[in-house]
């Protein structure tokens, strides 16, 4: 009778020694560190070291308790024990408010994840640490520019008004409204006249600055629930939501004025031809409303330019 070969214990998968695992905690993006059962730290990552403001003595052979303050030792000794009893994950920030404490003394909040491990050495506890204060100061700077792109994407660079995309969606949005609470709504096309002698005479220089100061002056003279956009070039569109025709005149005629105001004081020959359709119907569509404004602006451009026409769609 044949005999098969011995299984041979050496076949089996060999489990990661310490110093293995802690190169691989040298790729983790966070602070860690590798605790065995009676709380000392073996092994911990650099970010860990900087964490705790460890320097040249580092965190090896210190016992966790001493990253805490010394009130909440004695209640972490009854946690750890628990711990080990159930060897069970906790994923990160389900720890509540917690408190550590660098070497230095200085306290902070932290956010800890604890999972064990199996090492050829026996198990042990890998402890992923971040540090509250700065994870919400990324995750707000996140937030921050997040909004920002946001932002961009629905702004003129030059003159900080809205963009057309920008001017569509509203539109939708007024329209919409429109529909609900059958409100009047007015859409205004400003043109600037003799924009062009701006460019020619002082440059595109003196051009753009032509063009933010009267989208500041524009932006400054509306309400806050009218919406100012730049349809491109040398031309604006003014959304004045739920606002009937005398409504319109008013805001319009104060936007001329102080328009009228400020190419004075800056020397410009500018003067504006200015559309204003108001819509007690709701507009087919968005280009509907901002078309019937600029056929009206078109018209007091052939006809001398310099002033405002005003039309009702019923």
């Amino acid at each position: 009778m044949e005999v098969g070969p011995a299984h041979d214990v050496t076949d089996e998968p060999s489990l990661p020694g310490m110093d293995l695992y802690a190169g691989f905690m040298e790729t983790m993006p966070d602070a860690a560190m590798l605790v065995d059962q009676d709380g000392y730290i073996e092994r911990a990552n650099h970010l860990a070291q900087e964490f705790f403001a460890a320097g040249e003595k580092g965190l090896e052979n210190r016992s966790v308790n001493a990253l805490l303050p010394v009130a909440k030792r004695h209640a972490h000794m009854g946690h750890m024990s628990r711990f080990w009893r159930h060897l069970q994950r906790r994923e990160m920030g389900a720890g509540g408010d917690l408190i550590a404490q660098r070497l230095d003394g200085s306290t902070f909040p932290i956010d800890i994840m604890l999972s064990p491990v199996e090492l050829a050495e026996g198990t042990r506890v890998v402890c992923v640490m971040r540090d509250r204060t700065r994870h919400k100061e990324k995750e707000r700077q996140l937030c921050e520019a997040l909004a920002r792109e946001k932002e961009l994407a629905l702004t003129d660079p030059l003159t900080g008004a809205a963009n057309t995309r920008h001017l569509g969606l509203l539109m939708e949005q007024v329209i919409e409204r429109m529909k609900r609470k059958g409100t009047a709504t007015s859409v205004a096309y400003v043109d600037l006249d003799n924009f062009k002698t701006v460019n020619s005479h002082g440059g595109h220089s003196a051009g753009d600055r032509a063009l933010r100061k009267v989208a500041d002056t524009i932006r400054t003279s509306l309400r806050g629930t009218d919406l100012l956009a730049r349809a491109g070039g040398d031309e604006f569109v003014i959304v004045l939501p739920e606002t009937d025709r005398d409504a319109a005149s008013k805001v319009i005629d104060r936007v001329l004025q102080r328009l009228g105001q400020a190419m004075r004081e800056s020397s410009w020959p500018i003067t504006f031809s200015v559309g204003v359709a108001t819509f007690r119907r709701v507009p087919e569509s968005v280009d509907e409303a901002i078309q019937q404004a600029d056929d009206l602006m078109y018209e007091i451009k052939n006809s001398g330019r310099d002033a405002c026409r005003y039309a009702v769609l019923d």
